[in-house]
């Protein structure tokens, strides 16, 4: 018996130092529900509620944007890039007359490209010349004078109205979003404050906020003037300006808040 108990206590530490590493390799950290919320990791996380607010609204344009070609061909490169940038000139200048400021003119594209044509007795494309082309961004400030804007740059020798459309300034779009956020927000917190009261509990502070929202401007092609033009014919009378207004733009933009909730 003697002689057993040497190995009994040996048995004995043997589980001891079994059970301890077990405890070091396997342990996890628990998690402790707390009243009002719970805690991960020492982090308490309060209850949450999160609703979401929009708001809308529509917003006559107070820009505009048009997108003016001139087109030029000639025989050699040079003389078709002459012509251009003289043509050019004489339109910037009376787009200006028409009240655009000179930095609100701006050149979106410019290419010189030949011209080949493709004769079949000989089965060969043929140099016919070069053309040149410059695509002018215009911003219009003054919607009520875009059809002024687009009737100057035609008779002054554009050749292809690509587009014009209708957007807010910057400004604007600045002052009508800060009011659409404050709306939106208002919003949130009356559908969370009717949500939990139904529940017997109230709001808190604002955990998290989240924002996103946007709008997309109408366009106006002027299908009319870019017709006339490319087809080449005379250039649009003075007694027939066109009467061009750009629908209103839709400004929206949608929050979505998370509140702490109080018993």
């Amino acid at each position: 018996m003697e002689n057993s108990k040497p190995m009994m206590w040996m048995f004995a530490i043997l589980c001891v130092a079994l059970v301890a590493m077990s405890y070091f390799m396997f342990a996890r950290e628990p998690v402790v529900v707390q009243n009002g919320g719970s805690s991960i990791d020492g982090i308490s996380r309060p209850n949450t509620v999160t609703v979401s607010g929009q708001a809308e609204r529509k917003v006559a344009p107070d820009k505009a944007i048009l997108q003016l070609s001139i087109e030029t061909k000639s025989l050699l490169a040079k003389n078709a890039e002459e012509e251009n940038s003289i043509a050019m000139e004489k339109v910037m200048k009376a787009i200006q007359a028409a009240g655009v400021d000179k930095k609100d003119i701006v050149t979106e594209y410019y290419n010189i490209y030949p011209e080949q044509d493709y004769e079949p007795s000989t089965q060969r494309w043929v140099q016919k010349g070069y053309r040149a082309q410059h695509t002018l961004k215009v911003t219009v400030r003054d919607v009520e004078t875009v059809g002024e804007v687009l009737d100057a740059a035609v008779n002054a020798g554009v050749t292809n109205v690509q587009s014009t459309y209708f957007t807010l300034s910057e400004e604007t779009e600045k002052e009508i979003r800060e009011e659409l956020i404050a709306e939106a927000a208002a919003k949130a917190r009356a559908r969370a404050t009717q949500m939990t009261s139904a529940l017997g509990v109230n709001i808190g502070n604002v955990v998290a906020i989240h924002e996103d929202g946007g709008y997309q401007p109408p366009i106006y092609y002027a299908k009319s003037m870019m017709a006339e033009a490319s087809a080449g014919g005379d250039a649009m009378p003075r007694n027939a300006i066109p009467d061009i207004t750009g629908e209103d733009v839709t400004v929206s933009t949608s929050i979505s808040v998370e509140f702490e909730i109080k018993n």
